[in-house]
């Protein structure tokens, strides 16, 4: 993975938030000073990624976007290596299969995010793209830590203390991370919650008292979560989101949600499909009052209302916000990745009645791991789209005209950059044009402030190829 970030889809910044993320500075609790009161984890990871940039990797790559790229990179495939073990963990335990068996399932969980959503349609999307560097950490990579903590809740409880810390500061951050992904542990936990009360002797009381003192450690996620949609729902981002009234809103996110369900890979349906219906039949040939089937198809029902529950908060969260978003992998990665394994469940479920079936596993993924390679460009570029080597170009180029004018003494300057058809010129904002002079002083790589006034200039489009 670390590979195909730094190498065949580069994380390169490119708009003007990345350069004001990753400049920033902000107190690890809950503020509502701040325009989103509680985005903690990302904004306080992505300005330690500069530091380690800086001091760290520049002084042997001596290029400050490479070096910061290469960070995120390592950061981002952390992060996916914690969130694959712990699925692979959870099949192990839940399924009851053989590390060999958890891993071939894994590998059919890690082949599905790069083969959902391929389709010419989404220039071949993956469950691993966001749009933006920023919005890996706003976005996929709070997901992923968030999955990966409900997953090790569902099979393990530590009694270690260092464990037990580096859990709470973990859940704290995923917590206070982003409501597009801090649900995902929120609403699990309280499936859970609601699971362990209807399996409890007693009256109702006493099931809650019972349930309140063994799962303590849920009811404070999720009043943690509570207090978190407190804060944003009052934060100055809530305030500055413009609504044309919900029931359109919902409206609008469901009808973009089916052209969404369009772009689904057609062979991840047909796959999927075959899975199920043959586990269904196992299922049933194999009785269902045996205590693995029971236990299977439990488990399966719990995921899937966690599904429905998954879906229907990011509708409305859309919705509310704006209903575009959930045209996005990285938004609807809660929903999509339950779905997921839902279906490697199936799976698991086979090895586990017909073991030698394994035998046929690795064909299966090699075929299905070829229909994630096309004709064309196999997977989307971030940045919208703007191929990596061209950020860099005009990223070095941005660069390179600060530091001259920084050896030069000048305090204003004014770059030309790509022009594009929005009013502010997103993603090379005018409104953002000093957060790249504010970045590299802060940082040292130059001596004071400048003042930066972008130029949009249509010859750069065509010097660049970008339309």
């Amino acid at each position: 993975m670390f590979v195909f970030f730094t190498q065949v889809k580069p994380l390169f910044l490119y708009n003007t938030d990345d350069w004001a993320g990753f400049s920033g500075a902000r107190y690890a609790i809950p503020s509502l000073k701040f325009f989103n009161p509680t985005r903690i984890l990302p904004e306080i990871a992505m300005p330690i990624c500069s530091y380690i940039a800086v001091y760290f990797v520049m002084p042997f790559q001596h290029d400050f976007v490479t070096s910061l790229m290469l960070v995120v990179a390592f950061l981002l495939c952390t992060i996916i290596t914690f969130y694959v073990l712990s699925v692979a963990y959870y099949f192990h335990k839940t399924m009851k299969l053989s590390a060999n068996q958890s891993i071939i399932v894994t590998l059919f969980f890690v082949i599905f995010h790069f083969l959902i959503f391929c389709s010419s349609q989404t220039s071949n999307n993956y469950l691993f793209y966001s749009n933006s560097v920023t919005n890996y950490f706003f976005y996929l990579m709070p997901s992923m830590v968030n999955m990966a903590l409900l997953l090790i809740f569902n099979i393990r409880r530590s009694n270690n203390n260092c464990v037990s810390a580096i859990i709470i500061l973990l859940v704290y951050l995923a917590i206070c991370s982003n409501l597009f992904s801090s649900y995902i542990l929120a609403a699990g936990v309280g499936i859970n919650l609601i699971y362990n009360l209807a399996n409890e002797n007693g009256n109702i009381s006493e099931r809650i008292k019972k349930v309140f003192l063994r799962d303590l450690d849920y009811v404070l996620i999720i009043g943690l979560w509570l207090v978190t949609a407190i804060f944003e729902i009052n934060g100055g981002r809530s305030n500055s989101i413009a609504s044309n009234g919900m029931i359109q809103n919902i409206k609008e996110t469901v009808g973009n949600l089916k052209s969404v369900l369009s772009t689904v890979n057609i062979y991840f349906i047909y796959f999927s499909i075959i899975f199920v219906i043959i586990s269904m039949i196992t299922l049933i040939i194999t009785g269902l009052r045996e205590k693995k089937n029971r236990e299977f198809i439990g488990t399966n029902i719990k995921l899937f209302l966690l599904f429905l529950i998954y879906l229907s908060f990011i509708i409305m969260l859309c919705a509310k916000t704006y209903p575009s978003y959930i045209s996005r992998p990285d938004v609807v990665f809660g929903p999509t990745v339950i779905l997921i394994i839902l279906i490697c469940n199936c799976i698991g479920f086979l090895f586990s009645k017909y073991p030698k079936s394994i035998i046929m596993s690795i064909l299966i993924l090699f075929i299905l791991l070829s229909f994630t390679n096309t004709s064309g460009r196999t997977f989307r570029d971030i940045n919208d789209g703007v191929p990596a080597s061209i950020c860099y170009e005009i990223d070095s180029d941005i660069i390179s005209q600060h530091l001259d004018a920084d050896k030069r003494g000048e305090t204003y300057i004014e770059i030309h950059v790509p022009k594009s058809g929005y009013e502010d010129n997103w993603p090379l904002a005018l409104y953002g044009s000093n957060r790249i002079a504010h970045c590299l002083y802060k940082y040292g790589l130059i001596s004071h402030e400048i003042e930066v006034q972008f130029i949009p200039d249509e010859e750069l489009n065509r010097i660049y190829g970008i339309n």
